[in-house]
């Protein structure tokens, strides 16, 4: 007998795009029904992606038919221009609908992506106690603890018995954000242990939670501490939430895992970004226009074009000695490139474990260690077969091939430990300095490597190649 599947699971091949062709011709025929119909097949983030292909009055009419709640999630991944038009067109029946079809914590999150006077709209609209929630989570800093944190969790006392918490928890579960983990506060909100759905599972109704709670040996943060902070704790000791507490002590919500993932995503994405010498985004490439994305691409360029003079100078500088000897402007790109790649592995490596918290600020001289050893040898190979490859294959005829040989890959052993080694350390200096570590990346590594190698270069070649100067 054939097993009859009841459902189908959807891989990656099975997801379809919105037809937003489809969508149009559903508007035009006023078939209102269908429309919403076709919008409940799909999540919030393909709908946001659709639904940016669209503009004026069909965008706005379209966004009204979706569910509150997909609508609040769809929000968050239009660009700011679509947002403003969005939430200028919000009525103030739809503003009261939404604050009492959805969890305050998704009205919060959507009021931190609009204009001003959209929010003062809704606080008109709150009650005395919301708007005093609000306007608390508001205040709190982009990059702080307190701008990622639900309120939508569960709290329970230390007299519960284990039955009474469970009933309580299967009434309120479906309006919160985490329903595994509960917590156990005083009279004053202050946080006295944890405990979680599987200690409770595994204990007889008639037990009291202050029996079987944690009390101690759980991670809290502060509404201040910064969110890279908040992310590496995530990473570093595989926890799915964490409380957060305010300078007294009292609970104010709880941050969870799938706040963090986006978090660590934009963090990586803004330390890629910086790395490449661009200004982060702060937003899709697509969803960037041309001036934001020339204004954030030229402000690097220029820098770095200015830096550039600085081996321009040196060259002019030393403009007799390769008068005198033009082959050796030849062997510059090998140089400046060569340092500019050992650079950029060392700096990513460095970047890359700091992000992790693997490494330390007090690992400094640990770094300097290791990035000197390997310099030195990785140094010594390349310069090895630098030397035979000048003598025999670049300039076999030349007269002094061997000396500038000799130059070419003492230079090139010079600007690789030069190269390595900074790019192993101003990462950390920049750590300790509390800057992006990203910022001390590829690019600028490369200059100060270049300017090193340079300066070298042209002065062991006086040293060695005296017959011509």
């Amino acid at each position: 007998m054939a097993i009859k599947h009841l459902f189908k699971i959807k891989t990656l091949g099975d997801i379809d795009m919105i037809d937003v062709a489809f969508l149009r011709t559903l508007l035009e025929e006023k078939k209102y029904s269908d429309i919403k119909e076709e919008l409940l097949k799909y999540d919030a983030f393909d709908i946001s992606e659709a639904l940016k292909k669209l503009s004026g009055s069909d965008l706005i009419l379209l966004y009204r038919f979706l569910p509150k709640k997909v609508a609040v999630e769809a929000f968050s991944n239009f660009d700011q221009g679509t947002k403003n038009k969005l939430a200028n067109s919000f009525t103030n029946k739809e503003i009261r609908e939404m604050i009492d079809e959805l969890n305050l914590d998704d009205v919060i999150d959507l009021l931190e992506e609009v204009p001003a006077n959209v929010v003062q709209r809704f606080l008109a609209s709150s009650t005395e106690e919301n708007r005093e929630i609000i306007n608390k989570f508001l205040s709190y800093s982009d990059d702080s603890a307190g701008s990622i944190v639900t309120i939508e969790y569960i709290e329970l006392k230390d007299y519960f018995r284990v039955g009474e918490a469970l009933d309580y928890i299967r009434k309120v579960a479906k309006t919160k954000e985490d329903i595994y983990t509960y917590y156990i506060t005083d009279e004053e909100k202050r946080l006295k242990g944890v405990v979680k759905i599987e200690d409770l599972m595994l204990s007889s109704d008639n037990v009291i939670i202050s029996e079987i709670m944690k009390d101690s040996g759980f991670y809290i943060v502060k509404v201040s501490d910064g969110k890279e902070d908040v992310a590496l704790l995530f990473q570093n000791h595989d926890i799915s939430s964490v409380p957060v507490v305010d300078n007294e002590g009292r609970m104010i919500g709880v941050i969870i895992i799938d706040d963090i993932l986006e978090v660590i995503q934009s963090l990586n994405t803004e330390d890629f970004q910086i790395m490449a010498a661009v200004t982060p985004l702060g937003k899709s490439y697509l969803d960037t226009s041309i001036f934001d994305m020339t204004k954030n691409r030229i402000v690097w360029l220029l820098i770095l074009m200015i830096s550039s003079t600085l081996t321009a100078t040196i060259i002019t500088n030393y403009q007799n000695l390769v008068l005198s000897l033009v082959i050796l402007t030849s062997f510059i790109p090998l140089l400046m490139d060569t340092s500019g790649n050992a650079g950029s592995q060392a700096s990513a490596l460095i970047i890359r474990e700091l992000a992790l918290g693997t490494l330390k600020v007090s690992d400094f001289f640990k770094v300097l260690l290791k990035e000197v050893s390997v310099s030195i040898l990785v140094g010594s190979i390349l310069a090895s077969i630098n030397f035979i490859r000048v003598v025999f294959f670049v300039i076999p005829a030349h007269d002094e091939r061997f000396k500038i040989a000799f130059v070419v890959s003492a230079c090139l052993m010079i600007g690789l430990m030069v190269a390595k080694i900074l790019g192993g350390l101003l990462p950390i200096l920049a750590k300790f300095m509390k800057i992006d570590p990203a910022l001390m990346a590829g690019p600028l590594i490369t200059t100060i490597a270049d300017v090193v190698t340079l300066i070298a270069y042209f002065n062991i070649a006086k040293l060695v190649l005296t017959n011509y100067f």
